[in-house]
Order: C-alpha cells, then sequence, then structure tokens
C-alpha cells in the first residue's frame, strides 16, 4: 500500500488500501459492442479494475449507458463509471440505480444526486491546474460523505509537484478517507503519488484519457523498485 494509506474500501471484488496501489486501467471506444466484443475475446483482460470514460464514447446514450451495465454484470468485470461535461448528472443517476460498482463524478454534483446505493461507491473528484484550490478543496472533501476522493492538478516543474506531495502527506496523516492523487505532467510523478499516497492509479488502456497517463505495466515496473 502507498507509504500514508487510507482506509480499506471495496469496488466490486477489489479491495483498494492493499499491498500495492490498484492499476485502474482508463478506456473508451466507439460504442459498448466494441467494448464488450474485446472483453469476451480477452483482448481485453477480465481480471482489471476498469475505469470506463462515458463521455468519450461516440455512442453514448441512456439506453447504450444501461446496455453497457448489464453486459458488465453479466460478465462480472468490476469498474468505475465515469461521465464528464453536459447533461453527467442524468448518466450518473442511471448507473446508481443500475448499482455499477462505483462512479467517478465531480464534487459539484454530489449534493445534486438524488440518489445513493450501498452497493455503487461514490468517488468525489476535483480537477485543477491551481495548486492552492486543488488543496483547499481537498481538505473540504476528506470531510464529506463520499467513499473516496480523487484530485487531480497540472504541474510545471518538479518543485511545485513535490510541494503539493508533501501537503497531501500532511493530510493522509491524520485523514483516512481512501483517495488518489493524479498529478498531471510528467508520467513518472503519477508513479511516486501511487508510492506515497494515492490508493488507486489510473493507467490508459488503447488511448490514454488524460495527459500523461501511461501503460499499466509502466506502474508495475515502477512499484517493483519502489516497493522492494
Amino acid at each position: 500500500m502507498p507509504l500514508y494509506s487510507g482506509d480499506k474500501l471495496n469496488i466490486g471484488k477489489f479491495v483498494i488500501g492493499n499491498a500495492m496501489p490498484i492499476v485502474v486501467t482508463s478506456v473508451f471506444y466507439e460504442d459498448v459492442d466494441t467494448f464488450v466484443d474485446k472483453l469476451q475475446t480477452k483482448i481485453l483482460s477480465d481480471k482489471n479494475l476498469y475505469e470506463i470514460r462515458f463521455d468519450m464514447f461516440t455512442e453514448r446514450e441512456i439506453s447504450d449507458e444501461e446496455e453497457l451495465i448489464s453486459a458488465m454484470r453479466e460478465m462480472d468485470i468490476d469498474y468505475i463509471f465515469t461521465y464528464r461535461g453536459k447533461d453527467a448528472l442524468k448518466y450518473y443517476e442511471t448507473a446508481i440505480k443500475k448499482m455499477a460498482p462505483a462512479v467517478d463524478l465531480d464534487m459539484s454534483l454530489i449534493d445534486k444526486l438524488e440518489q445513493r446505493s450501498r452497493v455503487t461507491k461514490i468517488i468525489g473528484s476535483y480537477h485543477t491546474s491551481d495548486a492552492a484550490a486543488m488543496m483547499s478543496a481537498l481538505d473540504r472533501m476528506m470531510n464529506s460523505d463520499v467513499d473516496m476522493v480523487k484530485v487531480a492538478c497540472s504541474y510545471s516543474d518538479d518543485q511545485e509537484f513535490l510541494a503539493d506531495l508533501n501537503r497531501i502527506i500532511d493530510v493522509r496523516r491524520d485523514k483516512k478517507k481512501p483517495m488518489a492523487f493524479i498529478p498531471m505532467g510528467r508520467t513518472f510523478w503519477r508513479a511516486i503519488a501511487g508510492y506515497y499516497v494515492s490508493d488507486i492509479v489510473y493507467a490508459m488502456g488503447d488511448r490514454p484519457t488524460a495527459y500523461g497517463q501511461p501503460k499499466a505495466d509502466y506502474y508495475y515496473d515502477a512499484f517493483k523498485i519502489l516497493f522492494q
């Protein structure tokens, strides 16, 4: 687990807070059928925890989302459902109603949710390029009723990243809510964040869904060195 880890949390069969950070593979495809076919034919592993960036699918009606959730349940594959952008709330309400294992939604939407489920874990997230705003948001998020928090910030140099990492370590000493710190910029920063404070880290599937996202093997190789 990270040197400064949070309490354990289950997302489906995956236990957040074990020996090493969980590597989440972030994916998007043109349509649900393409994604499901890759899983059924084992082009994609059915052993991964996925982040499904449904907002980046070409075909993304509510009916497509319902088809996706049903297919993932049938295949017994765990995932985090994510949707950024217009009308996001209706997609999250559907995911929670259909009992997706987890959803990742912007903190601004948390209080607008009309329903919650004991099955669906809520990851509250905050994305910015303003480090001071991120730290202020993190303090509020750690005291909120979400199951896990995720903060992502863009950096231009090592000093800025390391300064925020130290601040987040201070937060983690006192508060044990599971969290992810995603430094966007240099890829190695993501592995360092996983070593120190992040209970999960994000890897790219066929294509990155965020700047600096490496393949899963990058993390596994880095963690073999860092956690030995």
